[in-house]
This record gives structure tokens, C-alpha cells and sequence, in this order.
């Protein structure tokens, strides 16, 4: 990526959506134009989604990436609408992001990571059903992916099934032994039933896996002050 181009798109986008008060889709139209005019590839529009995503400037990584949308096809298309729905779902646009994650399904359905975050957004939407539904589709895709298997634990915990939960949370860590946030879910799953001293050890693992995780350190405390420590 050219960073003074980059740098140079980036200012031009801020100004014109100050000048339309934060209209986005009027933004995206007008990048759509500008990109048109100017040559401007869908893949570097992608790219600068990427660089505004990893600065926090998560709506200016949403303009970009509808943009990109677009004006793509095949996997860039896919990989473009994911992206509108990653931000969308930063952004509280929680139907939008719904929308592009089906969008992006629509050309490529065997993406486990759009699978896994629809799979999120629909937690967070309080379908749990259609969650566990998209949570076993990336499980089936990649069934070794960690991340998966603890929010899947997170889903079944939270709904009751909590021996299913447990089961998700052994496979995590059976995957990466040292995954801290498993560590910390598994240690919560042991408090809700009831287990004080097995939350312990799990907090004790989370710690030593990642002695910066912030809610581990949080919640362990909570439980040194139930147990009088």
C-alpha cells in the first residue's frame, strides 16, 4: 500500500463525512464515485479497512469495506462483506452486520471465521438456537480452533447445558493448553456450579497463561473475597 495515498484517501473520506454530519451511506457513495474515477482497487480499499480497524477508526474500516464490497468480486466480495459486518457489529449496527455476514456466506459458505462471528452477533442478538447453529458450521469447518470452542462453551453454559459447555472447554484447552481465556470461562462454568476450589485452579491456569488477563484477575478476586481470603 502507497502510505501517502493511504493517508491522503483517509483525510478526504474524514472531511467529507464531517461535511454530511455522519452519513455513512452517503460517505460510501461517495467513495464509490471517488474510487470509480480515481482507479482505486477494491484490495486497497481492503487494505485500508484493515488499517483503520486495527486503529480503532471502525467506521471509517466500514466505508471502506462496503466500498470494497462493491466494487469486488469472488473472494474479495466474500471477504469485503465480512468485513462490513465485523464493523458493523463494533458500530451497534447489529442488522446490518447480520446482513453482510449473509452476504458474505452467500459466495463463500465454507468460511469458519464468518460462520464464528455470526455465530457472536447472534448471542449478542439473544438467538441462541441460529448461534449454535452457525457455531457447529465453523466447528465443522475448523475444529481446531480455540476461539470457537470457548464461545460455543460460553452458548451452552449460558443456555443451561452447562456438561456440554465443559465439554467444549476441554477440547479448547486440549487444542492449546495454555489458551487463557478457556481457562477463565472454564473457571466461571466451575463458580456457577457450584465448584469454588476447581474455578481456582482454572483462574490459577488463565494467570499463568496470560498473567495480564484483566477479567481473570477481576473475577479471581471476587472469589478470594466470597471464600474469606
Amino acid at each position: 500500500m502507497e502510505e501517502d495515498q493511504a493517508k491522503k484517501l483517509i483525510g478526504i473520506v474524514i472531511e467529507h463525512l464531517k461535511s454530511v454530519k455522519g452519513d455513512l451511506d452517503s460517505t460510501v457513495d461517495f467513495v464509490t464515485n471517488l474510487s470509480k474515477k480515481n482507479s482505486i482497487s477494491p484490495d486497497f480499499l481492503l487494505e485500508l479497512c484493515y488499517v483503520c480497524g486495527s486503529n480503532e477508526m471502525y467506521v471509517l474500516a466500514y466505508i471502506f469495506a462496503k466500498t470494497s464490497a462493491r466494487l469486488s468480486t469472488g473472494d474479495t466480495k466474500a471477504i469485503a462483506h465480512y468485513n462490513v459486518g465485523v464493523a458493523s457489529a463494533i458500530m451497534g449496527r447489529l442488522e446490518e452486520a447480520e446482513k453482510q455476514y449473509k452476504l458474505a456466506l452467500k459466495i463463500d459458505p465454507i468460511n469458519a471465521s464468518t460462520h464464528y462471528n455470526y455465530g457472536n452477533l447472534l448471542k449478542q442478538m439473544g438467538r441462541p438456537e441460529e448461534a449454535e447453529e452457525q457455531y457447529k458450521f465453523a466447528l465443522d469447518i475448523n475444529p481446531k480452533n480455540v476461539s470457537i470452542h470457548s464461545n460455543y462453551g460460553i452458548l451452552l453454559s449460558e443456555i443451561g447445558r452447562k456438561e456440554e459447555a465443559e465439554e467444549q472447554y476441554k477440547l479448547a484447552l486440549k487444542i492449546d493448553p495454555n489458551y487463557a481465556d478457556a481457562h477463565y470461562n472454564y473457571g466461571l462454568l466451575f463458580l456457577d456450579i457450584g465448584q469454588p476450589e476447581n474455578a481456582e485452579k482454572q483462574y490459577k491456569l488463565a494467570l499463568e497463561a496470560d498473567p495480564k488477563h484483566v477479567a481473570t484477575h477481576s473475577n479471581y478476586g471476587l472469589l478470594l473475597k466470597q471464600m474469606g481470603r
